[in-house]
């Protein structure tokens, strides 16, 4: 059986709101609940894409987000097309449940902002093509290509060195590399490996056809000599995105205008 397109999934929504939340509306009324270790990105966007009108996280602990525990950033990830999403904070002490409620939305927005951009195009397949020739340029390896989800995944093993390096010289070879040099090499004198992995999720619009959500996240870790973790961190360098989303327009241009 052909995969459908994600066009025929997205859900048509209704001319007025089933019920609002506060000032928010929310146009329909079958609502995904939370479930711990199921209700992540992907399982919310598929979900919405099946008629779901307002979706919740998993459960995220109050104190990991007081805390600033780095894998609360992957729960709270989320694509402007899941639009209204409700992060479930749990606590048993209501001041610190406010506390971590108020650490949220800025900074939440903020990286959302940061890695994702909406773009025309005739179909997420042309968005998917073109990333990969953006990714190939940049000497990525792709290792995962799921059309049907909209889904790319890609990787390279690069060096680092001291915590001073790591983010400046990472950041001079990634725009080099975006931008289209060949002696991308400003960190050939680090001394440990770093393991950079970045995935792209395709999302149709609910606003409009013919337009789709593109998030992308750059994730790195870094081994030392002996094979060790020392780092593990989501980069969140504003110029890096930009860079890469440019690169990743001009190569649709040509994609598209290819056909």
């Amino acid at each position: 059986m052909s995969p459908i397109p994600s066009d025929a999934l997205a859900p048509q929504l209704p001319s007025a709101p089933a019920f609002s939340v506060g000032t928010i509306p929310v146009f329909g009324d079958l609502i995904l609940s939370p479930m711990e270790g199921f209700s992540d990105m992907p399982f919310r966007s598929i979900c919405r894409e099946q008629g779901s009108a307002m979706s919740y996280t998993e459960f995220i602990n109050a104190l990991d987000i007081i805390q600033g525990n780095p894998h609360v950033l992957k729960k709270l990830t989320f694509l402007t097309a899941e639009r209204p999403v409700v992060f479930q904070i749990f606590d048993n002490e209501p001041a610190r449940l406010l506390e971590a409620a108020l650490r949220l939305p800025e900074s939440a927005l903020e990286v959302r902002s940061m890695q994702t951009r909406v773009m025309a195009a005739p179909s997420e397949i042309d968005i998917l093509t073109a990333t990969i020739a953006v990714l190939q340029d940049m000497e990525f390896n792709v290792e995962r290509i799921e059309k049907p989800l909209g889904v790319v995944t890609a990787s390279k093993v690069t060096d680092a060195d001291s915590k001073a390096e790591k983010s400046g010289l990472f950041v001079l070879d990634l725009l080099c590399a975006i931008g289209g040099g060949s002696d991308c090499d400003a960190m050939s004198t680090a001394q440990d490996d770093q393991h950079i992995t970045l995935t792209m999720v395709v999302l149709p619009s609910l606003a409009r056809s013919g337009e789709y959500s593109v998030r992308i996240t750059v994730q790195r870790v870094i081994y030392d000599k002996m094979d060790r973790v020392k780092v593990l961190e989501r980069i969140e360098d504003a110029p890096t995105y930009q860079a890469i989303f440019d690169n990743l327009r001009k190569s649709l241009f040509i994609q598209v205008g290819a056909k």
